[in-house]
């Protein structure tokens, strides 16, 4: 995913990343649900990957899991072997 993030061009733009999982923790935890709604529509319940890498392994990275809905107490981060499935959201800096 981190691959494909960062050779993006998107939109007229090539400064894409994963984001940490801090910064999914926030974005979701700063807007109220019918902006989350509207805003990520189509979001798959399921994880995506962020670009934190675990402390205690290299073969783990960092992912966000929207498995049961998308309101932010339901929201939890952990760490996947990258060779999992994952869905991934790009994000630009400062955007």
């Amino acid at each position: 995913a981190k691959v494909v993030v960062n050779e993006l061009n998107f939109g007229g733009y090539a400064t894409w990343r994963l984001p940490t999982m801090e910064e999914q923790k926030y974005v979701f935890n700063s807007m109220p649900k019918e902006q989350l709604d509207s805003l990520f529509v189509n979001t798959k319940l399921d994880r995506y990957w962020c670009s934190d890498i675990s402390d205690q392994s290299v073969d783990h990275a960092g992912t966000y899991d929207f498995l049961k809905d998308k309101r932010p107490e339901k929201m939890t981060s952990d760490f996947q072997l990258k060779k999992h499935r994952c869905y991934f959201r790009a994000i630009r800096e400062g955007y």
